[in-house]
């Protein structure tokens, strides 16, 4: 199967016992996923986004990202969705200060941003899905490669 999408081009294979997510990004070489940890990953950003849209909501109003994912609550979700995936069904939320941060990208600037992460401890060795609101992440990163999933990002450890 064949897909394209805004100069991504995706194809799934399958090798071996195993299918696999193959995509190309304008800016960077082939990347492999296994089919089955990309259905995880798209599954935790159909769920973050509800979140992510309430993070932004939040900062809208106040001028600030909120401490924590409880301050969302009820006025920009009625609860923190769980992310789906058995075994790892909570989002985490971290404030990010830039100037302390080790993995630095240009357009974070000196503001401050978040993270918001699901690590796949135990079922993807030390794999994490994560989102920063500038949509920009770096090429390596907690010991493994970026995979962008759309404005989310896949550690692929």
């Amino acid at each position: 199967m064949f897909f394209c999408q805004k100069n991504l081009a995706y194809k799934i294979y399958f090798g071996g016992n195993t299918a696999h997510f193959l995509y190309c990004h304008p800016n960077r070489f082939i990347q492999i996923v296994p089919l089955f940890k990309y259905r995880a990953c798209l599954k935790i950003v159909s769920q973050g986004q509800a979140i992510t849209g309430a993070i932004n909501s939040y900062k809208n109003d106040t001028g600030n990202y909120p401490d924590n994912l409880n301050a969302l609550i009820p006025k920009y979700i009625n609860k923190v969705p769980e992310t789906g995936i058995r075994g790892f069904p909570f989002f985490e939320y971290e404030l990010l200060n830039p100037a302390e941060y080790k993995y630095p990208i240009p357009e974070m600037g000196n503001k401050q941003i978040y993270e918001l992460r699901v690590k796949l401890e135990r079922l993807f060795k030390w794999d994490r899905v994560f989102y920063w609101p500038v949509e920009k992440y770096p090429d390596l990163m907690y010991g493994g490669e970026i995979k962008e999933i759309g404005k989310w990002a896949y550690v692929d450890e």
